[in-house]
């Protein structure tokens, strides 16, 4: 025979009344909750049974069903619904990512206590993040240093593709070596991956650019902050974007 815990969840059936009713159809409401409640008249089996088929309300003092009835929630704000809205919507949907690592000489030096570069961590965090994206979105992977692509200070290491085939081909995210006398050319990378982004850009999906760096821009030839930040605000126009 089956013996069941005494601390198994049990059944929950909650009442609710909804404005608007008919009159009929209130009438049909308060029949079935006297019912619930006080038991039919055509006999006691006739209304809810707990699992051992006893009634579930023997008396007028029983706790097997109560008529307490439970305050109906606010409804929230329109402003706090949009917000809420908004933010599942950003947490829930695609993105389209590009990521720029930081090759320069001195991510080849050692982190304390691991055994390993910076650059060899950046890569380890940069390949553990591919699990947390949606299996939707895409991702593109660069490299940056200074002159590491003819005059460019970034090159490609793996093109946009979806989370699926880059975790296929992470074998080459792996590979990836600091150049020893590399400079960090960071704001020109940065500014060229951006205008990149901005070219593809996709509505409805996240488009970001993530830089994993160790440090400040090093690069004489470079442009400077002061111009980085001008740029961008330039791309960051809507109306700019739009056209």
């Amino acid at each position: 025979m089956a013996v069941y815990s005494p601390d198994a969840p049990a059944l929950d059936y909650p009442f609710v009344e909804i404005a608007g009713a008919t009159p009929h159809q209130g009438k049909a409401v308060a029949d079935l909750k006297r019912t619930l409640l006080y038991g039919a008249a055509t006999g006691p089996r006739s209304d809810l049974r707990a699992p051992g088929g006893q009634a579930l309300r023997l008396t007028e003092t029983g706790r097997r069903v109560e008529a307490q009835g439970q305050r109906s929630a606010e409804i929230p704000a329109a402003e706090k619904v949009a917000k809420v809205l908004s933010q599942w919507a950003g947490v829930n949907a695609s993105a389209r990512v590009q990521v720029l690592i930081d090759v320069s000489g001195s991510m080849s030096a050692p982190v304390p206590g691991t055994g390993k570069s910076r650059l060899r961590i950046t890569l380890e965090a940069a390949e553990n993040a591919l699990h947390l994206f949606k299996s939707t979105s895409q991702v593109r992977f660069l490299a940056f240093a200074t002159k590491v692509d003819g005059d460019r200070d970034h090159r490609e290491i793996l093109p946009m593709a979806p989370v699926g085939e880059q975790l296929a081909a992470v074998d080459r995210l792996r590979a990836v070596h600091a150049v020893p006398d590399g400079q960090t050319g960071l704001y020109d990378s940065v500014l060229d991956v951006y205008r990149l982004a901005h070219e593809e850009w996709e509505r409805g999906k996240l488009n970001l650019v993530i830089v994993m760096t160790d440090g400040r821009d090093t690069d004489p030839g470079g442009i400077s902050r002061e111009n980085l930040v001008a740029e961008l605000g330039k791309l960051s126009d809507r109306t700019a974007r739009c056209r």
